[in-house]
């Protein structure tokens, strides 16, 4: 019986090959990153050359699992629903539910071991080149294929969940057969279906949720507000989707019946037809929209950090070579005796410990203190620890950090001849429509203000304002206005640090420059701190790439086996429109038409919602340097453009299939 049940098993996977093929490459190709993440996460030149990026890859390698375990149980789902008539066709032709259950068994067992040759063969293959771009990703030229070999831990942990997912969809296949008797399998796709109801709740439901979710993404006013909104706006907007999906499509198409209009010939047909299409697949259209705003949303974000990886490297790292920082933390605002005291211990530090490998040369000292603000286009206040909007400020104040410096250290620092009065200030902020600002007010104080550089340290990826007043005294009162009277005030950041040049850029003076962070100092080597930014943003570039060909993927998947699932639907349809003598012209014209608005429909609701987060988006990017709106929203527009054509793409090839299952 055995070897029966394997022929039956090879002759099935062939009948249903438009189905199976695409489920092994698709299913194959979701394991195969999972064995590469895992590869990469045990890669000993990953870990010695890269270990911060070990967390973004253990954060992906869950995601990818997670969403492979979702797309399996998706796929077979339609594999399921396409087979009753053939599995009750076994049961009457004499089979019995051990014998189905032994094709069943060797069919998965075929198809899952050709997904574990994929993921097996082509993890390694594919995974040299995701390890060379990685590294490119991170500027690091020394990468040789070599450094990626065969990973036994990754093949077996890949194959482990690959066989784990095997026996679950075994298991659930086999509970299909056993719940359902044969004749009900036999006549389960011959039922009536009853048309479907208006459901206004959900449509009030979605209403509202998306209305909340958008008013949350428009409604964000800096980094910190961005942050608190973006998971209830993101739920909210998903919510949404579906509930308006099944709700609002069906009251839609029943409003047109009730039009003169729908009594023409094809407009009859066209609604008709969608109007019972939406009860099965309302949930497949709105799963299909969410996943084209991730891929859009995920890939314009990788899209903007890396090409503006450069300027934010720049940005973030000081001219001077070496740098050593100590910071103090302090309820209220130093004195002027304590500054000079930390300003000196760095600079003696910083000359002890490189004197014997080189000669200090041109180095200035440099103190800034930190608060955290509100601030508005016309005023800095102070936030207290009783303040109940710090992450969603009132009155169009937004939260951010205030860092004063003198004009003094500015001077050296830039090696510039700037002079300021008494009530005068340099600004600068990486709000662009902050730097502009003419006059500021402090506390009772009004500055007039002129446009500044910035001497902030690299540790400043949130909103901020630079200040540099006309001296350290000055820097003090201002830090004194910025801090709350009830004493409950977020406290001031004193951030001494001493910059220099080195003549002699050795090895030997890189690792002691390493060697004094400890205790409250912190060194700064510009290679070793270039090295971290690019492996920071690096990191998220490739969990923002693997994320996004992730959610390709399975935009390609649920497309795909709707396409071909409608038209298994559609075929039996359309040959009784033949039947009662209506033109192939007309029924091409309405499939043409009903495929269109079904395919096309989850991509507007994809491009509207992005549009939607633009704001609460390029807020976000704040962390990796990007704080203009408009850069961000260009490089949204062509991500989208070629996600639409890629979308165009696919729309054709599924169509193709359709029309030849149909006819």
């Amino acid at each position: 019986m055995t070897t029966i049940a394997a022929r039956f098993a090879l002759k099935n996977i062939r009948a249903n090959r438009l189905v199976n093929i695409p489920f092994v490459i698709s299913n194959g190709i979701m394991f195969l990153l999972y064995n590469v993440m895992v590869s990469l996460q045990s890669n000993q030149y990953v870990l010695t050359r890269h270990k911060d990026l070990i967390t973004f890859i253990q954060y992906g390698s869950w995601l990818i699992l997670i969403l492979a375990g979702v797309f399996v149980l998706y796929s077979n789902r339609f594999l399921m629903s396409r087979r009753k008539q053939e599995l009750a066709l076994y049961s009457i032709l004499g089979l019995e539910k051990r014998h189905i259950r032994r094709i069943l068994f060797i069919e998965l067992l075929i198809l899952f071991a050709l997904m574990t040759i994929i993921s097996t063969i082509g993890g390694f293959i594919f995974g040299k080149l995701i390890f060379a771009g990685l590294n490119e990703l991170l500027h690091d030229s020394g990468v040789k294929l070599m450094n990626y070999p065969f990973s036994a831990q990754a093949f077996l942990m890949t194959a482990g969940f690959e066989l784990a997912f095997f026996f679950v969809l075994f298991v659930i296949n086999c509970s299909k057969i056993r719940s359902k008797a044969p004749l009900a399998l036999l006549t389960g796709e011959k039922k009536g279906e009853k048309e479907p109801r208006s459901n206004w709740l959900l449509l009030v439901i979605g209403l509202a949720a998306l209305s909340y979710g958008y008013y949350q993404a428009m409604h964000v006013e800096g980094l910190l507000s961005a942050i608190s909104k973006i998971v209830f706006a993101v739920l909210a907007v998903a919510l949404a989707t579906y509930c308006l999906f099944i709700s609002f499509s069906v009251i839609y198409l029943k409003y047109r019946r009730k039009r003169k209009s729908y009594y023409k010939a094809r407009n009859f047909l066209n609604i008709s037809g969608l109007l019972y299409r939406m009860k099965s697949h309302a949930v497949g259209l709105a799963s299909m929209a969410i996943m084209a705003c991730g891929v859009i949303l995920t890939l314009s974000t990788v899209f903007v950090m890396y090409s503006n990886m450069e300027k934010t490297v720049d940005g973030l790292l000081h001219n001077r070579y070496y740098e050593l920082y100590s910071i103090q933390n302090t309820e209220q605002s130093p004195s002027t005796d304590e500054l000079q005291q930390w300003a000196g211990e760095v600079e003696e530090k910083a000359r002890q410990t490189t004197e014997a490998y080189t000669k200090v040369k041109d180095g200035i000292s440099i103190t800034q203190l930190t608060s955290a603000v509100l601030y508005s286009s016309q005023e800095i206040k102070y936030v207290s620890r009783k303040e109940k909007d710090l992450m969603n400020p009132k009155d169009g104040f937004k939260t951010g950090f205030a860092v004063l410096g003198s004009l003094d250290e500015y001077n050296r620092y830039f090696g510039t001849d700037v002079k300021l009065s008494q009530g005068q200030a340099l600004i600068y902020s990486n709000r662009d429509s902050v730097s502009n600002i003419k006059s500021l007010k402090i506390g009772d104080k009004t500055y007039q203000l002129s446009k500044g550089k910035t001497m902030v340290s690299s540790n400043f990826n949130v909103d901020y304002i630079f200040l540099v007043l006309p001296n350290q005294k000055t820097m003090l009162e201002v830090s004194d206005l910025l801090q709350a009277p009830d004493g409950m005030g977020m406290g001031t950041i004193t951030n001494s640090y001493y910059a220099w040049d080195a003549a002699d850029q050795s090895e030997a003076l890189n690792r002691a420059v390493k060697s004094m962070t400890h205790d409250n100092f912190v060194a700064v080597n510009e290679t070793e701190a270039r090295n971290e930014v690019y492996s920071l943003n690096g990191g998220f570039l490739f969990l923002g790439l693997v994320v996004g060909l992730v959610f390709l993927i399975g935009t390609v998947l649920v497309t795909y086996y709707k396409q071909v699932n409608e038209a298994y639907e559609d075929r039996e349809k359309y040959q009784i429109m033949k039947q009662v003598g209506l033109p192939d012209a007309l029924i091409r014209r309405t499939a043409a038409s009903q495929i269109v608005w079904l395919f096309f429909a989850p991509l507007a609701v994809a491009i509207v919602h992005c549009l939607a987060a633009g704001k609460i988006m390029s807020n976000i990017l704040i962390l990796f340097g990007v704080s203009n709106m408009t850069y961000y929203m260009i490089r949204l527009g062509i991500v989208t453009g070629i996600f639409a054509l890629v979308y165009l793409l696919i729309f054709f090839l599924t169509s193709r299939i359709y029309y030849r299952i149909v006819r």
